[in-house]
This record gives C-alpha cells, structure tokens and sequence, in this order.
C-alpha cells in the first residue's frame, strides 16, 4: 500500500500543476491518499519504517492543494472575470 500511495501521490503533483490536464489528478489523488493513511496504520501497527508512507501523504495533499487551488482559481477567476466586464 506504501507504495501504490507514493507513486501515486508522486504522479498526482507531476500532473496537477498543468491546466486542464491537473484534473487528471483527482481521481489519483482520491486513490492514493487513503492507500497512504493505512499504510501508515499498518506500519505504526507492525513498528516496521514509514518513510514511504509519509512520502504518500505528502505528495497526495500537495497535489489536493493544487488541484483546489486550480479550481478556485478557474471558477471564481471566471466569475470575476464575467462581472467585470461592462456590457455595452
């Protein structure tokens, strides 16, 4: 599971950073996070290393902040845009 959700999370912010293609990502992301939170259980559980696990949820939430931050800006940057834009 450790390192499905690395690769994963690895792929997702490669991926999320690029317009259009970023949302790509949320079906990695979606995937990925989970696999690396058990991961990480299972690990602590066992006491055996968690490197890679914490690798996964890093690499997962950085791509989620991107992704929202992607979507923020594509939603209300259009409504902004939309407003101001004086009708003649």
């Amino acid at each position: 599971m450790n390192i499905a959700g690395m690769v994963l999370g690895i792929v997702a912010v490669t991926l999320a950073w690029i317009p259009f293609i970023g949302t790509i990502s949320i079906p990695l992301v979606s995937v990925g996070l989970p696999l690396s939170f058990f991961g990480l259980r299972q690990n602590m559980k066992k006491g055996t290393g968690i490197g890679m696990a914490v690798t996964g949820l890093v690499t997962n939430l950085v791509a989620l902040a991107f992704i929202i931050l992607y979507v923020y800006a594509f939603f209300f940057g259009t409504t902004v845009a939309t407003e101001t834009t004086p009708t003649p």
